[in-house]
């Protein structure tokens, strides 16, 4: 095949492979930013579990309070009822009844301090997601405004990309064209292989030599028996590739 087969072929190559590049790149960037909005979802959901919790241990705590509050006015009236008895039998009933009460009051006021400690750590955790939530907020903002720009501008440059490749494509020879499209399925960005010192020079497969001289005399159909690439000549690079006007 003629010569400019093989400087097409290795455009449409470059092409395809500056295509491949925006399309990675816009994908990473959606990633990155759903990865954020993910990230958010979560720190929300364990915002909105805190709420509960919270909710539920003041609850408990309010609960404690009320049990300890009651308690200690059950004993105060109890002690006024002793004390009007009097006598030794009073002041022994009076010792018992305190001793016991003084377990009680411990008892309670332990639940009352657990509970608050509880409340206490649970708001503070709230806090911090609370506060992870605005800086994902702030930061999700920013990042998607900045992740619009650059895949407008990506797409724009694909499209490019796809109106010459589409261009420089409809100019190959139906077969070659054929079978680019063969190999790029399996190898996308990287179907074509230079042949060198009589080897591809991609997997380093030797080739016969028949096969490298039609090679080097421009025949187009070759494909490599290591790596199943399209075989080109080096030389049909002299005439450089380009971009598309404009990018």
């Amino acid at each position: 095949m003629a010569s400019n087969q093989s400087e097409l072929l290795i455009s449409v190559h470059k092409i395809d492979s500056e295509i491949i590049k925006r399309e990675s790149k816009i994908q990473s960037i959606t990633e990155s930013i759903v990865k954020l909005e993910k990230k958010l979802k979560n720190n929300l959901s364990i915002s909105k579990e805190l709420e509960i919790k919270e909710a539920a241990s003041l609850k408990a705590h309010n609960t404690e309070e009320q049990k300890y509050k009651e308690e200690e006015k059950k004993i105060m009236e109890r002690r006024k009822q002793i004390s009007s008895v009097g006598g030794n039998k009073s002041a022994k009933l009076a010792e018992r009844e305190l001793d016991i009460a003084k377990r009680i009051m411990e008892s309670l006021e332990k639940n009352v301090l657990d509970s608050m400690q509880n409340l206490e750590t649970l708001q503070s955790q709230k806090l911090l997601v609370t506060n992870a939530i605005t800086e994902l907020k702030e930061l999700l903002e920013s990042k998607s405004k900045v992740a619009k720009d650059q895949i407008n501008i990506l797409t724009s440059e694909l499209n490019e990309y796809r109106k010459s490749k589409l261009e420089k494509s409809s100019k190959l020879d139906p077969r070659l064209s054929s079978l680019y499209k063969r190999v790029e399925t399996r190898y996308r960005g990287d179907a074509v292989a230079f042949a060198s010192g009589g080897a591809c020079q991609t997997c380093f497969r030797s080739l016969p030599a028949q096969m490298f001289n039609q090679v080097m005399a421009g025949y187009n159909l070759t494909q490599c028996p290591g790596c199943s690439r399209i075989l080109v000549n080096p030389a049909s690079t002299d005439s450089e590739v380009t971009s598309p006007e404009g990018i």
